[in-house]
């Protein structure tokens, strides 16, 4: 922000000295006592030439009429010399009135000419465009957090108001404050146990506050919101995540089947949710591990968590940390990825398509982490099937797998599969 105004500061100064140049009068100093020396010398050459014409005229050299015309040719020379004279005195005062105003006119402009850009910039620029992204990051979720203080206030003076409970409730989801967001959904009334939506988006936060647990009343409300629309999007959503966490491979093809018939099949929600149906098919009918899923894992990241990694080609492990400078900024529940993703030769990410992911809280870091192909979603992404790879980590507050603003990331370098004791420290806030 301060190298923005410095930079506006000297293209300003570059703009005002262009067109203050032209206005700098140049003084015209005028010796006053060479002027009246001047006048007194040009007074006496025509005083002795005088004298030489009324002599030459008393000894009869010229006649009456020359003498008479001589006279007054030589009184009139006088009288322009002596009134050029004058004129001449009087420049100095007229440069010394232009320079005056020329310098009035320098003052006015730059003065005038920075404060109207300034005022011109307040009103029709954008101020925030000049903060680094963490300070506008910053500055969003303050005046988000602003936003809903206000609209607390409003609700708790006057609280019959169901839409405003609903709208603070998915304000308060939205900045994963899920204890708020809970509490609020508690006011809505009757008016939840109608509305899918409400219902479906209530069940998340109940199920964030479990740390990813739908069991009990949030697998209760997803019922319902389904009861009400069997074909609800989110619903159906939740009803698969819960189901692919449970590894009930049945219900999250019930549910996620009609849901990926609803999206557009080049959408990014619709390749995702179709890899989570590929590995549901796969795993249909096949005999799986029932042992308790990790708390708020996801379809991206539930599988079998090994406590040493297998076959030296197919795993990476290493550490993850959150830097000192950041911590203070996170809270012990929010939700940690790791992943790893393949590498093209150019450097770039490969694929979108995570090779493995795990899934963790702040408060278990630092934390050691084991990344194998135990935990790829297809059988065309393992960490084995690809020949470099980098290994990333984010903090994400809202338990969201889609990278945000505002999130704590870092990353490894680029590794071949294989490499041990890797370090990703957690570093730097997503823009």
């Amino acid at each position: 922000m301060t190298a923005f105004y410095f930079a506006a500061a000297i293209l300003a100064a570059i703009a005002l000295a262009m067109l203050l140049r032209p206005l700098r009068a140049k003084p015209q100093a005028k010796n006053i006592d060479g002027h009246n020396a001047l006048l007194e010398s040009n007074n006496a050459i025509y005083r002795t030439q005088l004298a030489e014409l009324a002599r030459d005229h008393s000894i009869g050299v010229i006649s009456d009429n020359d003498y008479a015309e001589a006279n007054n040719e030589l009184q009139r020379r006088l009288l322009d010399d002596a009134a050029a004279t004058k004129l001449a005195h009087t420049l100095p005062v007229a440069a010394i009135t232009t320079q005056n105003h020329a310098r009035t006119t320098r003052i006015v402009l730059a003065l005038f000419l920075p404060l109207c850009a300034l005022a011109i910039y307040s009103q029709i620029g954008n101020p925030t465009a000049a903060l680094s992204p963490a300070e506008q990051a910053q500055r969003a979720q303050t005046s988000m957090e602003n936003m809903i203080a206000a609209m607390r206030a409003k609700l708790d003076a006057k609280p019959d108001n169901p839409e405003g409970w609903a709208m603070l409730a998915q304000s308060y989801g939205a900045l994963g404050r899920w204890d708020d967001a809970a509490q609020a959904f508690t006011h809505i009334g009757s008016k939840l146990t109608q509305d899918p939506r409400l219902l479906a988006a209530f069940a998340e936060v109940l199920a964030h506050q479990a740390h990813g647990n739908f069991e009990g009343k949030p697998r209760t409300l997803i019922a319902l919101a389904l009861k009400l629309d069997p074909r609800h999007p989110y619903a159906l959503m939740l009803a698969g995540s819960d189901a692919f966490q449970d590894r009930r491979w049945a219900d999250v093809i019930a549910n996620w089947e009609p849901l990926l018939a609803q999206l557009d099949p080049a959408s990014e929600d619709a390749q995702a949710l179709n890899q989570g149906l590929t590995k549901a098919r796969e795993m249909s009918g096949i005999k799986t591990d029932k042992s308790p899923v990790g708390a708020g894992d996801t379809p991206s990241s539930v599988t079998a968590k090994p406590d040493t990694p297998s076959n030296s080609n197919t795993s990476v492990t290493g550490r993850v940390e959150v830097t000192a400078a950041l911590k203070n900024k996170t809270l012990p529940d929010d939700t940690v990825f790791i992943f790893a993703r393949a590498v093209g030769e150019d450097g770039s990410s490969a694929s979108r398509m995570p090779l493995a992911v795990r899934r963790a809280k702040v408060k278990d870091l630092p934390l050691d982490f084991v990344l194998d192909d135990s935990m790829a979603m297809t059988p065309q992404t393992k960490i084995s099937g690809t020949k470099q790879l980098r290994v990333e980590a984010r903090i994400s507050r809202s338990g969201n797998a889609i990278a945000a603003a505002g999130d704590i990331a870092g990353q490894s370098k680029i590794i071949k599969p294989g490499a041990r004791k890797l370090i990703i420290s957690l570093d730097h806030i997503v823009p």
